[in-house]
């Protein structure tokens, strides 16, 4: 049947259609408490809070494209919940360290969709990657706990930055991810505070450094290339 049936309009029809998907969700949460289901919405386009108060998680998008998933997950925030935000996390065989790295971070501290031919990395990507997920596990009991900030702004889809920077932080925690997709080796990061101490804490094998400034800190790493930086 249409959705105008014993409805006052298409539109109705829809709304009630949604209203019996999402109790029909309720329903196979309660009798399966531990169950994660995750709400895909065609790539993150249904990402309603409709949907978000009934998932545990939501896809935010069906791209895997690395320098996409950039403005993307930086973005993601700003619409999901941190802990609820999937993020792919893809690394490939073709990638220099850099470039995995940088998967990682794009997805540290939200939920991590860790997928393809993780086997056929070498042994120093791999040792990469394992890595940037340790620390995501040291972390990731966090991120329920941390609000986003953004040092330099949300990134736009429209807009054609070349750095993205989001922050995570509570009264005893502070990191910023940020991510390189320029020619730049050198990035200033504004602040609101001077840090007492900064670390990089992902990744600690390839060569990038930070130091801390008055309201600032700045970040030397190449291009295509991502940090975790713990600020204090």
């Amino acid at each position: 049947h249409g959705r105008h049936i014993d409805a006052d309009s298409f539109g109705d029809g829809l709304y009630e259609s949604g209203l019996a998907t999402v109790k029909w969700i309720d329903e196979i949460q309660a009798k399966y408490p531990d169950l994660i289901l995750e709400n895909c919405s065609s790539g993150g386009m249904r990402a309603d809070y409709m949907q978000l108060q009934h998932y545990s998680v939501q896809s935010l998008t069906d791209t895997w494209e690395n320098s996409r998933l950039v403005q993307l997950a930086a973005a993601a925030p700003t619409g999901v919940l941190p802990e609820q935000a999937c993020v792919w996390c893809l690394p490939k065989t073709d990638f220099t360290n850099e470039e995995i790295a940088s998967t990682i971070v794009n997805a540290m501290f939200r939920r991590i969709h860790l997928s393809g031919k993780t086997a056929w990395l070498s042994e120093e990507q791999k040792a990469v990657l394992c890595e940037g997920i340790n620390i995501y596990k040291e972390t990731r009991h966090l991120i329920d706990k941390l609000v986003p900030f953004y040092p330099i702004g949300i990134p736009s889809a429209s807009s054609d930055a070349t750095v993205h920077c989001v922050g995570f932080r509570n009264d005893e925690n502070c990191f910023i991810t940020v991510t390189n997709m320029s020619n730049d080796a050198n990035i200033t990061i504004p602040l609101d505070f001077t840090p007492e101490k900064v670390e990089i804490i992902y990744p600690t094998t390839i060569p990038c450094t930070v130091t801390a400034g008055e309201n600032a800190v700045t970040v030397s790493l190449e291009n295509l290339q991502g940090v975790v930086i713990k600020l204090k």
